[in-house]
């Protein structure tokens, strides 16, 4: 998972050229456990990151992607940016369609909670903050996902 959102990463940087500041940290002590990170749940945040927050934010723009390992069981995932902010690309989401209704971080809320429920435990958590500067302004997004290990 960690190649596969690797591999995405570049391909965003050469569509974004110099506008945006990558930040990619992996513990080398993660590929030493055997924590279960399931495939396609990070990457959707991370797309949402560019499409929603920072495709909108002339320069300046930062995403930070790491990973940590917290324990031997848990592996902590940090996505940040410092795009609009949540509030702020609801406002150009009103010129899309109608019709048009985003759902990836639905869609990731509801592959936790099936994933939870398959092994009757909490192996993944998930949370979503705004960022505020100190004038109170949205400052970007952090989404945070804990995984354990099912051992």
């Amino acid at each position: 998972e960690i190649d596969f959102l690797k591999l995405y990463l570049k391909l965003e940087e050469l569509r974004f050229k110099d506008k945006i500041e990558f930040n990619f940290q992996a513990n080398d002590l993660i590929s030493e456990y055997d924590v279960m990170v399931p495939p396609l749940l990070i990457q959707p945040i991370v797309e949402n990151a560019f499409k929603h927050g920072l495709l909108h934010k002339e320069i300046g723009g930062k995403l930070d992607l790491i990973f940590q390992q917290i324990d031997d069981d848990t592996i902590h995932c940090i996505i940040e940016d410092n795009g609009i902010g949540r509030e702020n690309a609801k406002k150009f989401a009103k010129w899309k369609p109608k019709e048009y209704k985003s759902s990836g971080v639905q869609t990731v809320q509801e592959r936790i909670e099936l994933i939870n429920q398959e092994h009757e435990q909490t192996i993944i958590q998930f949370k979503i903050t705004d960022l505020m500067d100190s004038a109170n302004n949205p400052a970007g997004t952090r989404v945070e996902f804990w995984f354990k290990s099912l051992i």
